[in-house]
Parts: structure tokens; C-alpha cells; sequence
């Protein structure tokens, strides 16, 4: 059985649901890695590989990777002829849906924007230069800090969600499955709600308004597994959340992600990760080249040069 790679959690800021990274960096293969947010990968210049669920693509300037939750990743610019600039755009779902887009980011092959699928990878090059614009105001909004504006950043993610749809879809999304998609997204959000609890697939086909074996269909074919799978892969994930960024005791991490005790706790994680809770524990996330991520200062600089 394939193991899950190591969580790696993405370093938001305190109350800040978005952060907008560039870095400029030639960096060989980062450790696979996978968190529960979603985040965009924007190439502004060079080159860089990013590989998404054992799926590699070769990127260059103006192309867009996008990391769902719970989706192995990586990257490796460490062979760019020139360094790189790359864009990380990382934010959770709630940041679009609560201002009312139709987001739905989990899939193990696609996430869904207004019922059209995402591509892991996307080319530009009929909107190159609205794609350019788009990121260059993202950033400048966000490099506003307190100042910033997320509606207007979310605003612009929307737009260019919409730009890597228009340049990918070849058929406008179905009025059920547009309507599936939204329904899902109501089970899943009760998932990652209601970790600790007992779920059964009776309850998330009630949520989702669904007969059992629509649910089942449609779960499997929008979010890529099956509820018992998913269940457990969102459970583990936030198990190892919280043993990388906490110094919880082992029955209270179970506890909280609904996997009974320590002993069970032990069990599943070695089984899905090849290493015990606490052999993860003593392994737990260090960010690394942190002197790499391109200063707040500076960030206009680069930009500029483009």
C-alpha cells in the first residue's frame, strides 16, 4: 500500500485567511507533501516542474499549477536557465464561498470552479497578458497588509480561476452536475467540521440532499474516492496537523480526529504512513530555505523587472 507523504502545513498569517508568496529560488525536489488548503502555483518568469499526484509538467512563464487539498505535490526549479519566479496563491475554500462563489476545491484529479473542472496544470496563451495583470494586482492588493482589500483579492482569484476554465473547458459544466458539485461540498465541509464525530453515509446523503446511490456516484466521481476513503484521509491529515503543530497527547489527537484511542491512532497512521505517530512527531515540519522567499520590500522590485 502506497503511503500518505508527510503533511506539510502551510504558514498562513495570524487571522489572515490568504497569503500571497513570491519566491525567487532554483531549488532541487522538495519532499512530496500535502495540507488542507488550496493553493496556486503562478510562474511570472522561468522555468519550474511541478508534480501533482505522480503527474509531472514542465512549466514556463505565465502557466499555473493548482495543489488541491489532500493531493500529493511538489516542486523542482532547481533546472531553470534563470531563477524563477513563482507566485504561491494559498487560501481555503470559505475564502471564495463565503462571498459567494461556487468553489468547490477538494478532487483528486480536478477541483471545480462555478461547476467547471480545474486542471492540475494550465498554458495561458490565449490570456496571457489578463493573467499577468491579475496576479501583479493580487499581489499589490495583498502587499497592503492591513490595508488590503479580500474582497478585492477574491475577486481577482475568481478572475483568474475563471481564465484557467476558459482555457481548459471544452463543455460548459451540466446544470445536475453544477448542482452535484454544490452538494457534495455540503458533506464535505460537514466532514471536515465534524472530525471527532461518528459519520455514516446515511448522514452526508441526508446533507447533501441525495439518494445513497447518487451520492456515492457522484462523491466518488467529484472528490476522485470513496466517502470511507476520504473520511479517513481527511481524519489522518488532521491527526498529523495537529502532531506536527501541537504538543497534544496522542488520545487527545484521536480524540479529536475521531480515530478512538492511541492504539488505534498507532495503527491506522502506520498503515497509512509507514511510520508511527510519534516517529512522524519527531519529524515535524520545519519550513526550509526561508531565506529564499523574496522580502516584503522587495517583492515590487522583482515585479518591476519583469
Amino acid at each position: 500500500m502506497q503511503t500518505i507523504p508527510f503533511y506539510t502545513p502551510t504558514v498562513f498569517l495570524d487571522k489572515i485567511p490568504i497569503r500571497i508568496s513570491p519566491y525567487s529560488m532554483r531549488q532541487a525536489d522538495s519532499a512530496e507533501h500535502i495540507h488542507r488548503n488550496f493553493q496556486l502555483c503562478f510562474i511570472l518568469s522561468g522555468e519550474a516542474t511541478n508534480t501533482v499526484n505522480k503527474i509531472s509538467y514542465n512549466q514556463s512563464a505565465c502557466s499555473c499549477a493548482a495543489f488541491t487539498p489532500y493531493v500529493t505535490h511538489m516542486c523542482d526549479s532547481s533546472k531553470s536557465e534563470e531563477t524563477p519566479l513563482l507566485i504561491y496563491i494559498s487560501f481555503y475554500d470559505d475564502f471564495l464561498t463565503s462571498r459567494g462563489y461556487d468553489f468547490f476545491p477538494y478532487g483528486r484529479e480536478y477541483a471545480h470552479f462555478n461547476g467547471f473542472k480545474i486542471p492540475y496544470f494550465c498554458n495561458f496563451d490565449r490570456h496571457h497578458n489578463e493573467a499577468v495583470h491579475i496576479v501583479r494586482e493580487a499581489i499589490n492588493e495583498f502587499n497592503k497588509k492591513n490595508k488590503m482589500s479580500y474582497d478585492r483579492i477574491a475577486n481577482l482569484i475568481a478572475e483568474l480561476l475563471r481564465l484557467v476554465c476558459t482555457e481548459s473547458a471544452k463543455d460548459k459544466p451540466s446544470r445536475i452536475f453544477r448542482k452535484a458539485v454544490k452538494n457534495i461540498n455540503a458533506s464535505v465541509k460537514y466532514i471536515e467540521n465534524n472530525f471527532s464525530d461518528k459519520i455514516t453515509i446515511e448522514q452526508l446523503c441526508e446533507i447533501a440532499g441525495m439518494s445513497r446511490r447518487s451520492f456515492t456516484k457522484y462523491f466518488k466521481e467529484i472528490t476522485g474516492l470513496t466517502v470511507t476513503n476520504f473520511l479517513m484521509s481527511a481524519r489522518l491529515n488532521r491527526a498529523a496537523n495537529l502532531l506536527a503543530t501541537t504538543d497534544m497527547l496522542h488520545d487527545e489527537v484521536a480524540a479529536r480526529t475521531g480515530l478512538g484511542d492511541h492504539s488505534y491512532l498507532a495503527v491506522v497512521f502506520s498503515k497509512y504512513t509507514g511510520i508511527t505517530p510519534g516517529e512522524f512527531r519527531k519529524l515535524r515540519y520545519q519550513e526550509l530555505n526561508s531565506e529564499a522567499e523574496i522580502p516584503l520590500s522587495k517583492r515590487y522590485e522583482w515585479l518591476n523587472d519583469l
